[in-house]
């Protein structure tokens, strides 16, 4: 239902012209302008459309100088009432209203009215819905890439309706889980979602992941640079066309400046695969610096969206866990991809592989194309030796690019407490107390130290552990459970110790 209007008059200002339609920043007017030229090329060179938000507030006191700025200003004005659920610059009163918009104290003087195509042009339905291709500058950093439609993104919904939850509340969002879940997948779904329901209309994807897993198990190098903080404020510059912050090079000015940015509109910021970044947490606490206004948090403001295989210690920082698809998913994507694949699993095999994955999407992908190659009853048995661990297999790439570098941060104690609990937690929950008797006779018989020593270090390293999701606490129990495919990597990796 659209809210009624007031009639609009030829001494209205610019001022009150954007007042009327509900509101929009100089700054995102800029942005919405260069957007919709790339749609309706009004303009051929887009410099010509590289407004700043000191280019709009002349205009507000001065009035628009040039008739095409004028008209861009209209399509502007129109998806933002469209926005608001304001009745200007509709289909049917657009005509009426330009013409008195372009003779009105928003201009500098007055201007033809508009002309037939013009009003195609501007009521051409040309901000269409956000899919992965209206992004592809974007969409060709998300890697592995997504599912080119939701409905094939398997088992999520629940997910993405918290993810959501957590983004309209919080300002840091972050989507955590074990290699091969999906993260990045779902933050990318999220994004387009919260650009479609205008929660932040805006959003840029900073990445600087190294490589990924292909559906043979290997590792495929990318060419993404490293990252630290000024790197992602320089591309927030860059994408949001922040073109009066280009030039700033001190981190601490160009920090203020973005956050001002960011407090004033509602930009979405994904951060894919935090946990390659040196000093990830104190990125998260500038973030969240930034986003405060007098240490509270602006109502309507930018949002943070972190993907992460490393749990945060940030109480501010809402979690999202995701694990891997539920039983009746598992089956709905393993049908997909034997179909994909051209060839076919009987329901007790789609189960087998679901459960020895733990549903987790990429090693399923992986498993069937390994028995696509060579359909047999023989090479199903050897995908599943393989999936459980202990032996060495085409799958090591696989798990060596998922895991190896989880693995290689940490140190030998946590290593070793890592594959002891590997052989425990093979049919049951690991038992903490199981667990630090067996740290404590290993550490006094071969380290040579005081219990008390040992003890210190077994809290560390366990606590090291739980942050790398190696393993996972059960509640209050003092249990512990592993995921199925961290497990088979430490007992096939503990073969070489």
């Amino acid at each position: 239902m659209f809210i009624g209007n007031s009639q609009p008059f030829e001494d209205w200002t610019l001022s009150q012209w954007i007042g009327a339609v509900g509101g929009i920043l100089y700054h995102q007017i800029a942005s919405e302008a260069y957007g919709i030229n790339e749609q309706i090329k009004l303009f051929d060179d887009p410099n010509d459309v590289s407004w700043s938000t000191s280019t709009v507030g002349d205009w507000v006191k001065g009035g628009i100088p040039k008739r095409k700025n004028a008209l861009l200003v209209i399509a502007v004005l129109r998806k933002t009432a469209r926005r608001n659920k304001r009745d200007y610059f509709t289909n049917s009163n657009i005509r009426a209203q330009a013409f008195i918009f372009l003779r009105s104290a928003a201009c500098s003087q007055k201007f033809a009215e508009l002309g037939d195509e013009e009003v195609d042009l501007i009521c051409g339905d040309h901000i269409p819905e956000e899919t992965p291709n209206n992004h592809p500058e974007l969409y060709d950093l998300v890697q592995p890439p997504p599912p080119n439609r939701w409905e094939k993104f398997f088992g999520r919904d629940g997910d993405l309706n918290r993810t959501m939850q957590a983004l309209n509340d919080n300002p840091v969002t972050v989507i955590s889980g074990v290699a091969g879940e999906g993260k990045t997948s779902l933050a990318w779904f999220a994004a387009l979602e919260a650009s479609q329901s205008e929660l932040c209309p805006y959003f840029d994807w900073i990445t600087d992941k190294r490589h990924v897993v292909d559906k043979e198990g290997k590792p495929r190098n990318l060419r993404n640079k490293p990252l630290d903080f000024k790197g992602i404020l320089k591309s927030l510059v860059r994408r949001f066309r922040w073109h009066e912050l280009t030039g700033i090079q001190d981190v601490d000015e160009l920090k203020n400046r973005c956050g001002e940015m960011l407090r004033q509109g509602r930009y979405l910021v994904i951060i894919d695969n935090l946990e390659t970044l040196d000093d990830s947490e104190e990125i998260v606490n500038y973030f969240l610096g930034m986003l405060a206004s007098k240490g509270r948090l602006a109502p309507l403001t930018s949002r943070i969206l972190v993907t992460t295989r490393v749990q945060l210690t940030n109480n501010y920082c809402v979690p999202i866990d995701i694990h891997g698809i539920d039983q009746e998913a598992r089956n709905d994507y393993l049908a997909f991809l034997t179909h994909s694949e051209n060839t076919s699993l009987s329901t007790p095999q789609k189960t087998k592989l679901g459960e020895l994955t733990d549903g987790n999407p990429l090693f399923m992908i992986i498993a069937v194309h390994r028995y696509a190659i060579n359909p047999s009853p023989q090479t199903f048995d050897e995908i599943v030796d393989n999936l459980e661990g202990g032996i060495r297999s085409h799958f090591d790439r696989a798990f060596d690019g998922l895991f190896g570098s989880l693995a290689s941060s940490l140190g030998p104690n946590a290593t070793w407490i890592a594959q002891h609990a590997a052989y425990l937690s093979q049919d049951q929950p690991i038992r903490g107390a199981d667990l630090r008797r067996q740290w404590l006779i290993y550490c006094e018989k071969h380290l040579r130290e005081s219990q008390m020593t040992c003890l210190n270090a077994y809290d560390e390293a366990l606590g090291q552990l739980v942050r790398h999701r190696i393993l996972n606490r059960l509640g209050e129990s003092g249990q512990y459970n592993m995921h199925s495919l961290i497990r088979a990597y430490f007992l096939r990796d503990s073969l070489d110790d």
